[in-house]
């Protein structure tokens, strides 16, 4: 079955479909199942809405399971003719929720006779379940502010959601593929796509529009599955398909569970706010005045750096320095750290192990999320380096180095909040590493060759043969080389 993109774009397709599934299917041990993790968050004994009931084997199983009393929406009316027939429901209504998206249940007249039926029961529910329902609404934000209407205070909606973002999904885009199938993440049925963040984005903009509450979320799990066509490309483009699962696992999620909970408009959704403030930051960058082109004295372990930081804020998120290399790349280990200078007392020391850098490039020093609750504060940057392979930094106008430091904001909006792009700056640092450690034994293969032509040539001649010191710094040189490159292939290959 083609769960993620098919052969071939099935967008156009008049058959007419059915979602079945039956109650047995329904195994509490099976984890990676989003019904059985849908079922598992509703209580005992409580007062459900199955929307998208379909042929009743959710409500059906927590009747018999949870002693639950259950309620269904639906727009298959041969669906709800068998769920009717079977009785295990106490009503089923015929509702299309993007056909009454300009009703509420506060309104005085509405002219859809079945919305009216259910508002008319005046049952109120503990759990409302979208079972994979909401991607198929053109308007979900109004489906939500109706279906959150119906709850009681506090009570809440179970949702599971295809996941946009899955290996599938992400390897076919690169193709230029995005091809609709009969069922999976791109079930030609679905108008809306989502990722677990742009779930949480959405309701948080949502609440501003709910009538009456406001949703707190909170994701509760999720299930993994590799389609057939990923273990295709994974099978054929090995190298690949690993780099960017490895950089996040996350890309064979294939659906997410979420909870929501009605509360008031005054409430604090501090689930939904936590997970919005842990990917999406007020950050700003600000640089500490102009490159003026001039570097520092060079950095290495004989001699170190020190200068004073000046900081536009208390909190810090990262500090950037602009390497000046001498027009080769450098690497090695740089020990940074920050300390008070009255005290001698050290606030953060962050070591770079192997660092990699091009003349006249930025590199960031990622400093997690620092506040200085100190004045007078230095950094120290150290390196094993000598002073033939040391670096400088380039300096501004006060003749310190040239930095762009990245700090919070107080306030959290969301309007003006970025995202740190976490996952792909990992995914640079490590390819800017490889492309600038080619570049640094490349340079080091020229010079081997340049010494060892000249060898070559003192050698036909006959004339001024190298000495024995001569001849064993060379043969040093290449067995360093030799290692060089050993060490660099089984880094690419990693």
């Amino acid at each position: 079955m083609e769960l993620g993109n098919a052969s071939y774009n099935k967008l156009y397709d008049r058959e007419e479909k059915h979602y079945e599934n039956a109650a047995e299917n329904i195994d509490l041990n099976n984890r990676n199942n989003s019904l059985t993790l849908v079922v598992d968050a509703v209580e005992p004994g409580t007062t459900v809405l199955d929307v998208g009931c379909s042929f009743g084997y959710i409500g059906e199983w927590l009747i018999k399971n949870r002693n639950c009393s259950v309620y269904g929406i639906d727009i298959d009316e041969t669906a709800l003719k068998e769920v009717k027939e079977k009785g295990f429901y106490e009503d089923a209504y015929n509702i299309n929720l993007d056909e009454v998206k300009d009703y509420h249940i506060s309104d005085k007249e509405i002219p859809h006779e079945e919305l009216n039926r259910l508002i008319s029961s005046k049952v109120k529910f503990d759990y409302i379940i979208c079972a994979d329902v909401i991607e198929h609404f053109q308007y979900p934000t109004e489906a939500l502010n109706l279906l959150g209407a119906l709850l009681k205070h506090e009570g809440k909606i179970v949702v599971s959601i295809p996941n946009i973002s899955n290996m599938d999904i992400i390897l076919n885009l690169i193709e230029e593929r995005f091809n609709y199938s009969d069922k999976g993440i791109l079930d030609n049925t679905h108008a809306k796509f989502y990722t677990e963040k742009s779930f949480f984005e959405w309701i948080y903009t949502s609440n501003s529009f709910f009538k009456g509450f406001k949703l707190d979320v909170e994701k509760i799990g999720c299930t993994t599955h590799r389609t057939e066509l990923a273990e295709n490309l994974k099978n054929r483009f090995p190298y690949l398909y690993d780099f960017i699962y490895t950089a996040n696992p996350s890309l064979e999620t294939f659906q997410n569970i979420f909870l929501l909970k009605r509360i008031d408009k005054d409430d604090s959704a501090a689930g939904l706010n936590s997970r919005l403030e842990s990917y999406k930051k007020m950050l700003i960058s600000e640089f500490n005045g102009k490159n003026t082109g001039k570097v520092s004295k060079k950095v290495s372990s004989e001699a170190p750096l020190e200068f004073k930081l000046i900081s536009p804020s208390r909190h810090l998120k990262s500090i950037s320095f602009l390497f000046g290399t001498h027009n080769k790349v450098t690497k090695g280990k740089i020990d940074i750290t920050l300390y008070n200078q009255k005290e001698k007392q050290v606030v953060a020391k962050k070591t770079i192990s192997s660092i990699n850098v091009n003349d006249n490039e930025f590199y960031e020093v990622d400093l997690g999320s620092l506040y200085l609750s100190q004045e007078n504060l230095y950094f120290k940057i150290e390196t094993d380096l000598n002073e033939q392979e040391g670096f400088s930094l380039y300096l501004n106008e006060e003749g310190i180095p040239y930095t762009k430091i990245t700090y919070y904001g107080e306030e959290f909006h969301i309007r003006k909040a970025a995202e740190d792009f976490s996952i792909l700056n990992s995914m640079e640092m490590q390819l800017r590493e490889k492309y600038n450690l080619g570049k640094y034994y490349r340079e080091k293969h020229k010079a081997f060759r340049n010494i060892e032509e000249d060898y070559k040539k003192k050698l036909k001649s006959g004339e001024n043969m190298i000495s024995a010191e001569e001849y064993n710094s060379l043969k040093k040189e290449n067995l360093e080389l030799r290692k060089m490159l050993q060490v660099f292939i089984m880094d690419l290959i990693k």
